[in-house]
């Protein structure tokens, strides 16, 4: 019977878009989905949301999306590829820290913030 981090580890894709209103400091923390995160309509990623999800591949931030937060996707090792969407303004220190496989990053003309 697999215990609840392989069932974590299962796990393909998120999709998180309509009605909420957030995500929370550290509540994906060393999750091991495989392929890929959908976020729209969330005003803000807070700090670690994402972090040591070392299976990641590519997150899309959709319309709506304004804030990523410190160290929001550190250490996602595998995280290549990131949409940014039409309406992020501000990205905030070492939200992409040890994304070593992220290349060809092209910010949003929204984007008025990198600390």
């Amino acid at each position: 019977m697999p215990d609840s981090s392989s069932a974590a580890a299962v796990t393909s894709n998120l999709v998180f878009e309509l009605g909420i209103r957030g995500i929370v400091n550290y509540v994906f923390t060393g999750k091991k989905y495989k392929n890929s995160v959908v976020i729209a309509d969330i005003p803000q990623l807070a700090e670690y949301a994402f972090m040591s999800c070392s299976n990641l591949e590519e997150v899309t931030l959709g319309n709506g999306v304004n804030t990523i937060k410190r160290e929001a996707f550190n250490g996602c090792y595998c995280l290549n590829s990131i949409d940014f969407g039409d309406t992020v303004t501000n990205i905030y220190e070492s939200a992409f820290k040890a994304c070593r496989n992220l290349s060809d990053v092209t910010f949003p003309e929204s984007l008025v913030n990198i600390t």
